[in-house]
């Protein structure tokens, strides 16, 4: 994969994290902390149910509708892409892969009413390096289809944007192999509504 080298931290085989597992390390890093280094129960809330749910009929839609609405006048659809890369230090499944000739889109579903947040937009820059390493492309641009309302966001994907994946996945790395309790996250207010509010005894 050029021009991107991902950081090497151990000489141990590379661990291989998940693109959710970024996401949530940009939205607090302790949650790599909590998954890796001490585990603790997850509970799945109603709502992350009801989101799954909706998540499901967007899917079941999806082959139906255009592509006109990319902005393409055609393109092959491909839906629940696994992609995974040693290299990258990333697996994933992508939502749905748009594939225009030499041109290849990631898009992501999202159950939101509000803006993708920086952390979803790291996440589509790692989609984005993973297919540039599967199928040997350069990506530059993706979607975020939000719903319920059915919005289309596009997002242009620089090279800043996949260097700062790779070099959260380094510190993820660091986080796993070192066994670090890193910081929390800056922004007390994602604290209300964390999952593991209740472990970081330092903040609460």
């Amino acid at each position: 994969m050029t021009p991107h080298q991902a950081a090497d931290l151990s000489d141990r085989a590379p661990m291989v994290f998940t693109v959710t597992d970024l996401k949530q390390f940009f939205y607090c890093p302790r949650i790599i902390y909590f998954t890796y280094v001490q585990p603790v129960p997850r509970r799945v809330t109603a709502a992350m149910e009801r989101g799954m749910d909706e998540h499901l009929r967007v899917e079941r839609l999806e082959p139906r509708r255009t592509v006109r609405r990319y902005g393409l006048d055609r393109a092959e659809k491909l839906l629940r892409v696994r992609l995974y890369s040693p290299v990258v230090g990333l697996s994933g499944q992508l939502d749905m892969l748009l594939v225009a000739g030499d041109a290849y889109y990631p898009v992501e579903f999202k159950h939101t009413r509000q803006s993708p947040a920086a952390g979803h937009r790291r996440q589509l820059a790692a989609y984005a390096l993973l297919v540039e390493e599967e199928y040997e492309v350069h990506v530059e641009r993706g979607f975020f289809c939000i719903y319920p309302e059915n919005a289309l966001v596009p997002v242009e994907i620089g090279e800043a944007d996949k260097s700062a994946v790779l070099a959260a996945v380094g510190a993820m790395r660091q986080i796993a192999l070192a066994q670090e309790w890193p910081e929390a996250a800056r922004e007390r207010g994602k604290c209300a509504c964390c999952e593991w509010r209740n472990f970081c005894n330092d903040i609460f």
